[in-house]
Parts: structure tokens; sequence; C-alpha cells
């Protein structure tokens, strides 16, 4: 077996060399097609459009797993962070396997009381319980888990050259800013279906006042948008590094060269990217959004200083974006305004459902009722709006504490600790200005989508966990992948 490993690897490595190569055009090719295709098809939350997802993401993997094959290179590496969310995941897959009563009724009593219930009329089933409450819902969020995991594992590891990330980069910043522009012309060309095409429930009509794009809820778009916007004014900030060491004595002179340069139209296109995902995400009236956009954006000017990124270019492009930032505040601020004031007399009261959670969560506390199981228990715990149902806690956090009880969910917040963790102590080591600024807008669009995390549930839409995976992931890479010689040798 081992010889015929060796012979393949020799005969592709010889004769036929274009492999290799062809696998990582398959590999960047099919990451692209998710990156478009999971938020325009209605956030992938189709069974259909959810499973295509699944499938392309295990032939990258598959891609991956032949490339290491052929070039003799190791297929795991250990790290810490994979290690912590392979130990979720098989958190997840303990709720699925079949356990003997007794260590059911140990572990969950209230799971053991449900699955007693159901065995009234079957004796048989009696024997061995699971964890899950809905072994079906939760196997369906392991395997979108895994394709997460997987897709963060794969790119930590395979981009590992400064052209790659940043063309991966710059396609995330033209999808934002093609899904901004589809969200406003379907709002002015509405005809009561998401995409021109799509049906959507008959509550929601055309003279909306919010922004939703692609999406079925307007702060799901929010998310998407809040996550891109912060690796945008990276990628700017970026382009403009490059302008640094321009010829020109008087500033006229160097506004020449500027503007002669080959960065001056990528500089133009990707500030207008800005201003239009920005003021999107504000036309969006999400609050839970907007929140997490103030928190970005000081989390972005709070690592640039401490960078010691900190310079006259960097304070006049700050201050551009600031103003405008400010004017498309204004602009809206008595709508936001409004959204606020309505927290007490909201449709979907948070508040009530986050203490109904907490209830919830008392009766699953070491290993939950099973992942994506919310949905299924929650209304036995529902304390008002009985009319309504509520197929997530509006809060991440919180759904994760109630699906996999608090085992679960310090090892989500121990993931968290240790990703931001390492990625901030390797950025502060690097000297290198693109990866110092990168990696500031991908830590800035992390901790903007964790803030929104605690008023909306964004991970269980695939398309945005997706998209997190691989942003985290790119950050990730930029800052522990790129090896230059070059190194930062004054204020930007």
């Amino acid at each position: 077996m081992v010889g015929n490993l060796k012979k393949l690897k020799v005969f592709f490595s010889t004769e036929n060399s274009s492999l290799p190569k062809a696998l990582d055009w398959f590999l960047d090719g099919a990451l692209i097609f998710l990156i478009i295709f999971t938020p325009l098809a209605v956030g992938s939350v189709g069974l259909i459009s959810r499973s295509i997802m699944i499938f392309v993401i295990a032939l990258i993997f598959l891609a991956w797993v032949i490339m290491q094959l052929l070039e003799g290179k190791k297929i795991f590496f250990p790290s810490a962070i994979i290690v912590s969310l392979l130990v979720f995941s098989f958190l997840v897959l303990l709720q699925l396997i079949s356990l003997p009563a007794s260590l059911v009724d140990f572990l969950s009593p209230k799971a053991s009381l449900l699955h007693g219930a159901l065995a009234l009329t079957e004796p048989s089933s009696a024997v061995f319980f699971q964890l899950s409450i809905n072994p079906h819902a939760t196997l369906s969020e392991l395997m979108r888990l895994l394709s997460c995991v997987i897709i963060f594992y794969v790119i930590i590891n395979h981009y590992n050259t400064k052209d790659k990330i940043l063309r991966l980069i710059t396609i995330i910043v033209c999808v934002g800013l093609f899904i901004s522009l589809v969200a406003l012309f379907q709002k002015l060309f509405w005809n009561g279906k998401l995409l021109w095409f799509i049906p959507v429930n008959s509550t929601r009509s055309p003279d909306m006042t919010f922004f939703w794009g692609p999406f079925v809820n307007h702060n799901h778009f929010a998310g998407f948008l809040l996550m891109i916007i912060p690796l945008s004014f990276g990628l700017l900030l970026s382009k403009f590094e490059k302008l640094r060491t321009l010829p020109g004595v008087t500033l006229g002179k160097r506004l020449v060269r500027i503007t002669e340069s080959r960065e001056f139209l990528p500089i133009v296109l990707i500030s207008l990217s800005c201003i239009i995902m920005t003021g999107m995400l504000l036309m969006t009236l999400s609050r839970g959004g907007f929140i997490g956009f103030a928190v970005a954006l000081v989390t972005f000017s709070v690592l640039a200083f401490i960078g010691g990124l900190v310079g006259r270019r960097l304070v006049f492009v700050l201050s551009a974006l600031g103003v405008i930032v400010f004017i498309l505040v204004v602009l809206v601020a008595p709508r936001l305004e409004h959204r606020f004031s309505e927290i007490d007399t909201e449709k979907i009261p948070r508040v009530m459902v986050w203490k109904d959670t907490l209830r919830l969560a008392k009766d699953f506390p070491v290993l939950g009722s099973g992942l994506g199981t919310f949905k299924d228990i929650y209304p036995a715990y529902q304390s008002g709006y009985g009319k309504t149902f509520f197929s997530h806690a509006e809060n991440d956090y919180l759904e994760v504490l109630c699906d996999t009880g608090f085992v679960g969910f310090f090892l989500l917040l121990f993931t968290m600790y240790l990703y931001f963790s390492h990625v901030y102590k390797a950025w502060k080591r690097r000297r290198n200005t693109f990866v110092k600024i990168i990696t500031v807008g991908g830590l800035s669009s992390c901790v903007a989508i964790a803030v929104h995390g605690l008023t909306d549930f964004n991970m269980r839409i695939p398309s945005n966990a997706l998209l997190l995976a691989i942003i985290s992931a790119l950050t990730y890479a930029t800052v522990f992948n790129l090896k230059t010689k070059k190194v930062f040798s004054k204020k930007f």
C-alpha cells in the first residue's frame, strides 16, 4: 500500500505536474463560488442550498487532501484552536450516540423524562436513549458545524501567500458591494419576492421600512455586511500603504503622483464600496448591527494605535471615513432613534425569550437538549406571545447554552479566547504593514459579529457562519502564514 502511494506521488509529480495546480484552482474557485452562492441563496437556510454548500465544502476538503498527499505534506496539523473546535464537535456527536438510560438520566434528567414519555408506546426504546431530543436536527447542525471547521482548517493551512489572501479578501468585498446594490434595487423595485422570484411570508409587505437584501431577516443582512465592512477598511488602508513611497516634494506633486498610480482606481472603488456597504448597513435599521458597527470602528482604531499604524495618512483616511459615516448616521438618526424606542413594544420580545431560555438551560445544564433543538423544546418554556413561534433564542450565546449545556457554552468561550489571544499576540510581533493592517480589519470583523451575536442568531444562518469561518481563517493565515522580509520601517 505504501509502495503504491509512493508510485502515485512520483507519477503525478513528474508526468502530470499540472494536477496539483488544477486542484489549487479548483479549491480557489469552489471557495469563491461559496462566497457568492451562499448569501444569494437566501442565506442558504433552505435544505437544497444548505446541502449544496456542504457538498462543495466536502469537495474542497477532498481536493486539499489529495494535494497534500501528492506533495508529501502532512494532513493534520495540531493546533489548540482546531482541537477545541473538534472537542466541541465531539460533544455534539455525543448527543447523537445512543447511551444507556441510566447514563442519560444522570447527564440530562429532563431528556430522560422526555424519552421515557415516548417509551410508553415503544418499550424497547427505554434501554438506550440519545441526549438530543431531536437527533435529526442535531445531525443537520453537526454537518454544518463540521463544514465551517473544515473551511477554517483548509484556509489556515493552504493560504500562505499574499496574492492568495488578497484575492479572496477582494472577492469578499466585491460580493458585499454587489449584494448591497442588489438590496438597494430590490427595495426600489420590490415585487413582494426576494430577488424578484423567491416568495416570502405574506407579513412582509412592499412598504416595509427595512433593507434586507437576499435574506429573510434584515438583521442577518446587517450581520453579513457587518463582517465585510471592517475587512474592507483594512483592504483600503493596505492600498494606501503602497502610496507611502511615492516621490514628490510638494503636496500638489504627490497628489498628481497618486492619481497616476496603479493603486488610485482600486482605492476609489474600495472607498465607494465602504461607503455603500456602510450606508446599507445603517439602512437595515438593525440595532444590534449598529452597535456592532460602532464597536468595530472603536476596535479598528484602538488596534491601529496599539500596532503603531497611526500616522498622518491613516489619520487622514480614518477622518475622511469618519466624516462620511457621521453623515450617514445623521441621515438615518431619526429612524434609528425610533427603532431603539421600540424595544419595549417590539414584535419579538427578546428579553422575554432570553429569560425563558435561561429557565430552559437550567433543565439541561450539562450537555444541553441537542444542537439545533431550541425550536422543539422552547414552546414548553414560552411565557408569553403564545401565538408566536420562536425558532431561535435571539442570542447566539444563550442558544448554545441551551443546545449544548454549560460544557458546550464554556467550550465556545474558550475557543473564542484561544483565537483572539493567539492572533493578537502574533500580530503584536509582526512588523509587515500589510499583515498588520489586514489583521486589524479581520479582527474588527470578528469582534463586530461577536457583539451582534448578543442580540441575534447570525451563526444559525449558514451563509453568515461560513463567512465568519472564512474571514477568521484568512485573518489567522495572514498573521501566521505570511513570511515576508520587508519590515515596517515608519508610521503609515
